[in-house]
């Protein structure tokens, strides 16, 4: 009983009308996941949501050109994401928006409400991971409940099904309220996070002005119960695709013909686990994926490596990426292959602005809400919602990343991964109650 009774908890401004849309808004998400820019099922969902409730939306390729965008799909790709969004969406939404939005994913919306004020934007993350999830856990609420993905190969394993939940809800609550607000909001339902694309191709097309407040959010990153206003210690990134080409021979008869791909990537990957780290500061060097050869019997030819480096600022980040490409071009020349390098993605280091996490730390507390509230964490990863923060600072704005604690299954980008639902309730707590602030002149809304 007293389990059932703390899942049911409302908190300030949060009433069970608001619970319940929160849980279907992020069953319905976690059950048809969608990664990079192919958010095509999401992304009408949202904009759906955004149009009924009062805001004007540009979905799609409306936000962000094509020709402009990271790593964009290629033909095949953009063709079975279509298939099988027509397949999933009711044919009238599917229609209307994929029409608009044509290859891309991700949504805007904005309301001017005529009066003066602040420009307050939110930005929430919305694609999910090429992760199988994990269905083998009974007491996995996706498991038991009955909303796990329907998609194999892919899932929401880092929370942005509920990001998306607090983004939908906290935007029709505050246009139900429309008659208090002041200045201008925006919903940035930004896709392409993962391998950080989506962030920097947006504000590569931005066309929506400038942003005095932007807050963005991550359930999880923390403590179980706790608060933080202003995660900083953003690890920049850039992903790379490597292509490497050599020449095929039979390997039994005339291998001296060849000239090997594989060994030359293979090469490369170990020694650069060996580069010289800096006395200070972190770096990182990953290589996720590598696929190589023809045959069995014959010289690989071709092989194709997925990596990525991070720093804890962009001068550590670029020594890696640095060191690195010489290390394949080096491991390239010395078994006669070409390479290819390939950026596919790139994210910076950031910080929140110490002024509205502050406010944000005192908006939390008085809540009273979580069991701790911090100002301040390194975050210890990375996320493109930096490039936004950082586009809103040097345009003379504030930004803030908030981290929503939550008890959790497995971690982050794991098969297992889950979170405490009650995460959503408390989320959205805090940013109707930063709106209130931000968006209706002090006024709680």
């Amino acid at each position: 009983m007293e389990e059932r009774t703390m899942e049911h908890q409302l908190y300030p401004g949060i009433g069970e009308k608001d619970r319940q849309m929160l849980r279907r808004y992020r069953r319905n998400l976690h059950k048809y996941p969608e990664t990079g820019w192919l958010t095509y099922r999401t992304t009408a969902l949202a904009a759906e949501i955004l149009e009924k409730a009062g805001y004007e939306v540009f979905a799609g390729e409306e936000c962000v050109a094509f020709d402009l965008a990271e790593d964009v799909p290629d033909r095949e790709q953009i063709k079975e994401a279509d298939a099988r969004c027509r397949k999933d969406l009711p044919e009238g939404l599917y229609k209307k928006w994929k029409k608009r939005m044509g290859r891309l994913g991700g949504a805007v919306g904005v309301y001017d409400s005529g009066r003066p004020g602040q420009t307050v934007a939110f930005r929430f993350d919305i694609d999910g991971l090429p992760v199988r999830e994990d269905g083998r856990m009974q007491e996995r609420r996706p498991v038991a409940e009955n909303f796990m993905s329907r998609y194999p190969g892919c899932s929401h394993a880092c929370g942005h099904d509920g990001h998306t939940a607090i983004g939908l809800v906290l935007a029709r609550k505050l246009m139900e309220q429309k008659q208090d607000l002041t200045g201008r909001l925006l919903f940035i339902f930004q896709t392409a996070e993962e391998g950080v694309r989506g962030a920097k191709s947006m504000c590569r097309c931005w066309k929506f002005g400038r942003i005095d407040k932007l807050i963005c959010c991550h359930i999880g990153f923390t403590g179980a119960d706790q608060f933080v206003a202003g995660a900083g210690g953003f690890l920049a990134t850039t992903k790379l695709d490597v292509e490497f080409t050599g020449k095929s021979a039979h390997a039994g008869l005339c291998p001296e013909r060849g000239r090997n791909a594989l060994l030359a990537a293979a090469e490369a990957v170990v020694k650069m686990q060996d580069i010289p780290t800096p006395k200070t500061g972190t770096v990182r060097l990953n290589a996720g994926t590598l696929r190589a050869g023809e045959a069995r019997n014959t010289v690989p030819a071709h092989a194709r490596l997925q990596m990525e480096t991070r720093g804890s600022d962009s001068g550590k980040n670029q020594y890696m990426r640095s060191q690195a490409e010489g290390i394949i071009r080096a491991c390239c020349e010395k078994y006669g292959v070409i390479c290819t390098i390939t950026e596919k993605g790139e994210s910076d280091s950031a910080d929140s602005s110490e002024g509205l996490s502050r406010q944000l730390l005192d908006m939390a507390r008085k809540l009273g809400i979580y069991e701790d509230c911090l100002l301040h964490q390194t975050f210890g990863a990375s996320d493109d919602g930096a490039v936004f923060m950082n586009k809103v600072r040097q345009e003379g704005g504030e930004a803030a990343y908030i981290l929503l604690g939550a008890k959790q299954t497995g971690h982050h980008h794991e098969s297992a991964f889950d979170f405490d639902e009650k995460a959503l309730d408390k989320g959205l707590a805090v940013l109707y109650r930063a709106a209130g602030c931000f968006c209706a002149a002090g006024k709680p809304v």
